[in-house]
């Protein structure tokens, strides 16, 4: 986007990404285009009914116990199919 408007790159990452030129015409397309409609209710909001509604009401967002929020965002997701079993690793390097 600096490219177009004629402004040096800000980051490493600017000067290296792939120019827009060609994402641009000469004359605006002012071709209709017909809008899909979402398929649920965008702005629907969370209820006390809602699942994992009570257990997160009592949780503490800053330090709130990962595998209980993971629970209840899994529920959330995925209703009632099962709990994945966590998995706890650790990578050793050296001896």
């Amino acid at each position: 986007m600096e490219l177009i408007l004629g402004l040096p790159p800000m980051t490493q990452y600017d000067a290296g990404a792939t120019p827009m030129f060609g994402s641009f015409n000469e004359e605006p397309l002012a071709t209709p285009y017909n809008v899909v409609q979402p398929k649920v209710d965008v702005l629907a909001k969370n209820t006390p009914a809602s699942p994992g509604a009570k257990q997160s009401a009592m949780m503490d967002f800053d330090e709130a116990p990962e595998d209980q929020f993971k629970r209840v965002l899994w529920a959330a997701a995925k209703g009632d199919a099962p709990y994945p079993t966590p998995i706890h690793s650790v990578l050793f390097t050296g001896e």
